[in-house]
């Protein structure tokens, strides 16, 4: 009885979290349409379990388990698809889908006519545990090759390899204990006839998939969906500064300039929050896609005036006004190539989208901020993502 109680929790708890993954998922870089369909698998698995106990009628729908051979290769193209920034699915992955299908369709022929007999069970386990196997060798390959063994000195390439392969150590682990508990009980039915695929053990398959979806709950990021290169600004009151290594938050007790030292403070009893701003303004509203604002609409638009503008940056930033203006624009291409802008547009609309009156100064202030030129990192996107 508590462990269905158990089962209900866990498949309403999945079939919320799959409702809205799917809400956002076309903004969310870790779900695709495999990860869906996965999600939506167990959490169906644990809600029908539960259902099975308390509605008898319900019997005849047992046959679902015969499907389940399909969660490998959907683990495998999930991982395949998040490599490649792909969220849809692809002819191509036929391949991966046709013999599970095939062989679903074959257990249930062999349920009605009971084919291999008294055999059957044990055959059709040790087939869904080959492909687990194989599955799990390909999946090593496909992760060693794009994630674990890949290595760059470009350190925005590096914060984004860091964050998206938190997320995939951590499914992996997920599969990986999956495997191992439907794996073993297999050798504790070995001299036993009444062969029941370790369904006597699916309450451990329960606490892995909650497991998972606590870490999805816990982690707004993955729910709501997050970038994968930098966190956006949201308000103006967030303590973590998104260009934490541009800003110097020492205050000067006295300045050389008669000007500046007068008026150092009033700068320093908003510095922080101006900070926030300029960072908001910059790379949550684009400020910068408009080449025609200078900085003094800069200042009018903090509400500040603009001598506090130019001692923020004379003092407090390592970048001057113009190279900041550019490390924003950089950011901003980024995250367009990322969201896919280059599949439909060209270079050239993609630098004057960001504000640059030419594709030249654009490339070279690109390769001179990530230290690949613009077409090298979205060929880095595509091999990475």
């Amino acid at each position: 009885m508590i462990t269905n109680f158990f089962y209900i929790i866990v498949g309403i708890l999945g079939i919320i979290t799959s409702f809205i993954l799917n809400i956002n998922h076309k903004s969310n870089r870790i779900v695709n349409f495999y990860f869906l369909i996965f999600l939506s698998l167990f959490s169906l698995k644990f809600t029908l379990e539960a259902l099975f106990y308390f509605i008898d009628s319900l019997r005849p729908f047992y046959f679902y388990k015969s499907f389940f051979i399909i969660t490998p290769p959907v683990i495998y193209l999930y991982f395949q698809n998040l490599i490649a920034n792909t969220k849809n699915f692809h002819p191509k992955d036929l391949k991966h889908l046709l013999f599970p299908i095939l062989f679903s369709c074959f257990i249930l022929i062999n349920n009605y006519f009971q084919i291999f007999g008294k055999f059957s069970s044990y055959f059709i386990y040790f087939t869904f545990c080959l492909v687990l196997l194989i599955y799990l060798v390909m999946l090593i390959v496909l992760l060693k090759n794009n994630i674990w063994d890949l290595k760059t000195n470009n350190k925005i390439v590096f914060n984004q390899i860091k964050k998206i392969k938190k997320w995939i150590n951590f499914i992996f682990v997920i599969y990986l204990l999956l495997i191992i508990r439907f794996i073993l009980p297999f050798f504790s039915y070995l001299n036993n006839s009444d062969f029941s695929f370790g369904e006597n053990y699916s309450w451990i398959s329960g606490c892995i998939f909650i497991l998972m979806l606590i870490k999805i709950w816990t982690s707004p990021g993955l729910l709501f969906g997050y970038n994968s290169l930098y966190n956006i600004v949201k308000d103006d009151n967030f303590s973590k500064f998104t260009l934490n290594d541009v800003w110097i938050f020492t205050q000067h007790t006295d300045l050389k300039n008669i000007q500046d030292n007068a008026l150092k403070e009033n700068v320093y009893i908003n510095l922080k929050k101006q900070i926030n701003r300029i960072e908001k303004i910059a790379l949550k509203d684009k400020w910068f896609r408009n080449n025609k604002y200078s900085k003094s609409e800069l200042a009018e638009k903090l509400n500040i005036p603009k001598s506090h503008l130019n001692f923020i940056f004379k003092y407090h930033s390592k970048l001057s006004y113009a190279e900041f203006v550019n490390k924003a624009r950089t950011f901003d291409a980024i995250e367009l190539i990322e969201s896919g802008y280059l599949s439909t547009h060209k270079m050239d609309s993609l630098a004057l989208k960001v504000g640059y009156l030419s594709y030249n100064p654009f490339f070279l202030t690109f390769k001179d901020i990530t230290g690949v030129s613009p077409m090298e990192y979205n060929k880095l996107k595509n091999n990475l993502k």
